[in-house]
Order: structure tokens, then C-alpha cells, then sequence
């Protein structure tokens, strides 16, 4: 998956009317994991359902709301991970 994003999204000023870079790296981080969830799960509906319902591999919460974090994102991937190879999650 190839994002780009205008050179204003860059800025490390984001009074300047650019994005933060944390802002930056959260919405990268999001896209990462929307795209592994439709990888792993077939389609966009379905990883879009799957990312608001609750995960009991995540501790009965919804893969969208720990995503915030760098830790949150890479135990979603983690749990997309078993669902793709056959793992229960």
C-alpha cells in the first residue's frame, strides 16, 4: 500500500495549517491496520465490522479503540495475524 500525502501533512507545525507529525504517524498507523484488516478478513465491510466489535483476544474491546498507540496497533495486527494463518482469536 502506497500513501502520499501533500507536503503540508509533513509539517512539524500544524498551526501552519499542515498535520502534526504525530498526526501523521497515527493516520498512517490506522491505514496500516485497515488494509491488513481487509487483507485478513476478505473486504471492506467486513474489516470495518471487525475493527467496532469488541475482541476478547484484546480484552473485550474493540481493535479501533487501542489502535491509538504503536502497542495497540501491533497487538491488532497481531490478532489479524492469527485469524489470517488459522489461529483462533
Amino acid at each position: 500500500m502506497l500513501l502520499i500525502f501533500p507536503r503540508a501533512a509533513c509539517s512539524a507545525d500544524a498551526g501552519a495549517g499542515g498535520w502534526h507529525v504525530s498526526n501523521l504517524i497515527a493516520y498512517t498507523r490506522m491505514a496500516r491496520i485497515v488494509a491488513l484488516a481487509q487483507q485478513s478478513l476478505g473486504d471492506r465491510e467486513s474489516a470495518a465490522r471487525w475493527l467496532k466489535r469488541s475482541n476478547r483476544a484484546l480484552g473485550n474491546v474493540a481493535p479501533v479503540s487501542v489502535m491509538d498507540t504503536e502497542l495497540g496497533a501491533r497487538q491488532v495486527e497481531s490478532v489479524l495475524g492469527r485469524i489470517a494463518y488459522g489461529g483462533i482469536s
